[in-house]
């Protein structure tokens, strides 16, 4: 009696664990839906060097996938129209001084282009990119460490840029506001449209005429009250002059 149970068990056993896999083979089988909801639900999670127009088995991306992206060391999230950076631990800051009529510089640290993943400083002013503005912008994000001025820059200039998550994080917000106004003529004294404000004297403003960026420190500028700028030559009839405010909280 001993021996034949000693016998048996074994039989016992593989039936219960086959059995057993069976059940939880069947049970994913029918719930095989639901658990793709809830993977569509949780969002996809992708690894790749190229910039993802689909998910790893082909189907369109969703709001909230993930995608870090091996070129930039950034992980990405889809909000439904594009990728933005996230996170709080990949800002750099870099600085250069430009040599005598120099356009192209090459970073040291890279950046996604055309993700608003860069921000851009000379001699202390913030710099519009052409992604944002193709009309008013200064320069063109040409590749993961290049960028191109449209007017070379000075011997000696300040270049400095802002790389990362710092313009999207969960820690710091930033705000840009761009207000154009339309000269009448003549004036000197402008008064930024819709009273738009700015702190004086930290850089949070920044003013182009035709596309061309002022300089306040060469004086072509002055910051007269905090909604107010002070030109030192007359504005022509037609001139397009771009504010652009700053906030980084």
């Amino acid at each position: 009696m001993t021996l034949r149970t000693g016998m048996n068990a074994p039989a016992v056993l593989i039936d219960k664990y086959i059995n057993s896999a069976y059940d939880i083979v069947k049970s994913v089988s029918d719930n095989l839906s639901t658990i793709i909801d809830i993977s569509n639900l949780v969002g996809a999670y992708i690894v790749a060097a190229d910039t993802p127009t689909v998910r790893v088995d082909g189907t369109a991306l969703r709001e909230g996938d993930r995608w870090y992206s091996t070129e930039t060391d950034l992980t990405y999230a889809w909000d439904g129209d594009s990728w933005k950076a996230i996170g709080t631990n990949n800002t750099v800051v870099e600085t250069q001084f430009a040599t005598a009529s120099q356009a192209t510089f090459t970073l040291a640290n890279v950046y996604a282009p055309n993700s608003n993943n860069i921000l851009v400083f000379v001699d202390g002013v913030y710099q519009l990119s052409k992604s944002i503005s193709a009309a008013y912008g200064a320069y063109t994000e040409s590749g993961t460490n290049t960028i191109v001025f449209d007017t070379a820059l000075p011997l000696n200039t300040q270049v400095t840029f802002v790389i990362g998550t710092v313009i999207t994080d969960a820690t710091s917000s930033l705000s840009i506001i761009k207000k154009l106004y339309t000269a009448v003529g003549g004036e000197t004294l402008v008064t930024i449209p819709d009273s738009l404000s700015y702190v004086m004297g930290n850089n949070s403003l920044s003013v182009s005429i035709n596309g061309l960026e002022q300089s306040l420190v060469e004086a072509a500028y002055a910051e007269s009250t905090i909604t107010q700028v002070t030109f030192s030559e007359a504005l022509t009839v037609g001139d397009s002059v771009l504010f652009t405010k700053i906030t980084i909280t």
